[in-house]
Order: structure tokens, then sequence, then C-alpha cells
């Protein structure tokens, strides 16, 4: 999140190195851009190209529009300067985060904000990310990382928090299971409930600390989840 911040307050980062970390590490930071200005090509030409490639790219808005596509909910256009999405589209974004205490994760919550974000789909949360809403009671001095980016930054008309009882009575278009870095598993009723909704598309987003592979990924969600999950994004891939 450092390197967004300096990009966002309209400088470049100084990144040593860069040419180490891995391809699927960061895999959307804008190397190229950041390496020609390391080696000296003309820095007001490649902050603003920055500048634009951030806003393109490097926001939750983004984000949400980059998971839609992957999974089938929304289209680039011929020109790349808008996304259509299926409108009428209800997703379930599932997270457990008082089964350890744990609040935010920014993996997990900087996608809930860009889904947020996103016309045409509607996003139900079971459990709460509260912190996410103008409306949270506590300072968000009080969260890991003092909530950079992520604590307050919804407006609270868009909160829509259910109830256990509402998930299992409504018929969703999508499921996403948001696992935080401390956690992989969900209660024993809403995961028996997701085994049941067997032609409902889901997605397995993993907030883990550390490297993965996708084997590695695979062999978790299997362990700890009897359904399949069509797609599973990871953090960091090795």
């Amino acid at each position: 999140m450092r390197h967004y911040e300096i990009i966002a307050a309209g400088a470049i980062p100084h990144f040593k190195n860069l040419h180490l970390v891995p391809k699927n590490t960061m895999h959307t930071f804008p190397r190229d851009i950041v390496t020609r200005a390391m080696n000296g090509e003309n820095y007001e030409k490649c902050l603003a190209e920055l500048q634009e490639y951030a806003r393109k790219h490097l926001t939750t808005e983004a984000l949400g529009k980059y998971f839609l596509e992957k999974v089938g909910l929304a289209a680039k256009s011929d020109d790349d300067r808008s996304r259509f999405v299926a409108s009428g589209k209800r997703l379930l974004f599932i997270s457990e985060p008082s089964l350890v205490g744990t609040n935010i994760d920014y993996q997990r919550d900087c996608l809930a904000i860009g889904l947020l974000e996103s016309q045409g789909v509607e996003v139900d949360f079971y459990e709460d990310l509260p912190w996410l809403f103008d409306d949270y009671p506590v300072d968000c001095s009080s969260l890991y990382g003092m909530g950079y980016s992520i604590c307050k930054k919804v407006p609270a008309s868009k909160h829509r928090l259910v109830l256990k009882s509402d998930v299992f009575n409504r018929i969703y278009d999508f499921i996403i299971v948001a696992t935080s870095s401390s956690y992989f598993k969900l209660s024993p009723d809403i995961t028996k409930w997701i085994e049941k909704q067997s032609t409902v598309p889901k997605a397995l987003i993993i907030g883990n600390d550390g490297s993965f592979t996708s084997k590695f990924a695979l062999e978790l969600a299997r362990k700890n989840y009897s359904f399949p999950f069509q797609f599973i994004f990871v953090r960091e891939l090795n």
C-alpha cells in the first residue's frame, strides 16, 4: 500500500531492485514507468504516465471491475474505455472476521469496496465489514494500519448487511468466499448452505501473507471446503 500512497501523493516511488520482483508479485504495478523514471527519463513525462496508469488500474474501482471481468459478470468494450456489467446480479460476499477476532484484510476489503463501486451488481455482506462505511462509530486509528485507504471510505447508504437467516432464504447469482490473513475456514452451517448452492458459481479470495503457488492454494481450498470453486484469487504467486 505504501507504493500506492506515494503515487497518490503525486510522486514516483524509488524502488530498489525492482527488476528482481517476481512477475506475479505486484503484477499490476507499473514497473516499466517507474524503471524509466529511475533510469533518468524525463520525470514530468513519467509522472504524467504514472498518474494516468494509477487512475485506470490502481484503484479499488479498477479492482472491482477486474474481478467482475475475470468471473464473467462484466465485459470490456472494444475501445477499453468502459466496461459493461450484467445488471441485476446479486452477489454474496462471505467473510467471517469475528471467528478469530481479526478485522482489516487489505486484499479482501479493497475488493469489497471495488464491488460496491461497481454498477449493475448488488452485494450482500455476511458477516459484516463495518469499518468500510462512513458511519463506522470507531476511530480509524484503532484499526490495523490505522485503516489506511479503506476505513470509512464507502457511503453508509451502500451498507447491505444480511443476517444468516437472510442468506439462507435468498437466491444469489454469485458467491464470494473471502478469507483474511488469519483464517481459512467458515462456520459449519454456512459451509453446509454453500454446499447446497451447487449451481451457483463461486470464487475464493485467499488473503494470507506469504508466497503461494496456485497448486498450494488449490490444496488449501480442497482441504477446508467440500464444495468446488470455479475461481481462486491468490494474494501472491511464487
